[in-house]
């Protein structure tokens, strides 16, 4: 199941069937990364990115969601695929 999501969505992104704006494009402002360093979304242009919204107080959703992140690296790995995970919080 996995594998056929990012599937979808690589044919999806990587293959142009998206015509609308990026969100790389977007003004989101600098973020913090977990080294409390300033980075911008734009820096993952161009890049296979997975991403998704967590709470960290979160006890309930947020936990299964890093489980299937983590699941989801294991895949692409297995599959020798290089992508950059952004796990916004």
């Amino acid at each position: 199941m996995i594998k056929n999501f990012f599937l979808f969505c690589s044919f999806m992104f990587l293959n142009n069937a998206y015509a609308g704006p990026s969100l790389y494009d977007a003004k989101l402002g600098d973020w913090k990364d977990s080294n409390g360093q300033i980075i911008q979304l734009d820096q993952f242009k161009n890049k296979k990115v997975v991403m998704s919204m967590v709470y960290t107080s979160c006890k309930s959703a947020c936990p299964l969601m890093i489980k299937k992140l983590k699941k989801i690296d294991e895949q692409l790995k297995t599959e020798k695929i290089n992508a950059t995970f952004v796990v916004v919080s």
